[in-house]
């Protein structure tokens, strides 16, 4: 899996979320709300609740606070995916194994006039599977920013020795 060459994880596994015991949602779903929690999470402090979702447990060596990853960002993800330019990011619990595609952004007057409609349109390229979100603070703790965290599909590609399939459904609109 992509995750074993990040620094201090040694194992992962397919399993379910699990909510810290002294967060409100773990016992209340309805109580979920972003935190920026530095403490550890361990198998000890969490529970699994019926609307914990799957997810990728990672067990790390040493536990690493925010400020490690907004100085090495390389060691969260191949690709944290923001927002466009004024615009925000919405991703939640349970958007892993979102494909996320490159997108140029383009109004359809635009593509009416360089001639790239219809049967020119456009082709949406796969570009990574979303595993997870983060939100990084600012400073002072006020202004957040959203991020997916993603793998290239190259790498997932790679590992599990696979191919893009394009032709599959190609009469389809995209």
């Amino acid at each position: 899996m992509h995750l074993a060459h990040l620094d201090h994880v040694v194992a992962t596994a397919i399993g379910r979320y699990r909510i810290r015991r002294k967060d409100p949602d773990s016992d209340n779903a309805k109580d979920w709300k972003a935190r920026g929690y530095n403490d550890p999470r361990t198998l000890e402090n969490t529970v699994v609740r019926e609307w914990s979702w799957p997810c990728v447990l990672v067990f790390v060596d040493d536990w690493r606070t925010q400020e490690y990853f907004r100085e090495k960002p390389d060691q969260i993800a191949d690709l944290l995916i923001g927002p466009r330019e004024g615009q925000s990011l919405a991703t939640l619990p349970r958007d892993s194994g979102t494909l996320w595609v490159f997108d140029h952004e383009q109004t359809m007057d635009t593509a009416r006039k360089e001639g790239t409609t219809g049967a020119r349109a456009r082709r949406y390229r796969p570009l990574a599977l979303q595993w997870g979100g983060h939100m990084f603070m600012d400073a002072g703790g006020r202004t957040q920013y959203q991020f997916a965290l993603a793998t290239n599909l190259s790498t997932i590609c790679r590992t599990l020795d696979v191919d893009v399939v394009r032709s599959w459904n190609i009469g389809h609109d995209e």
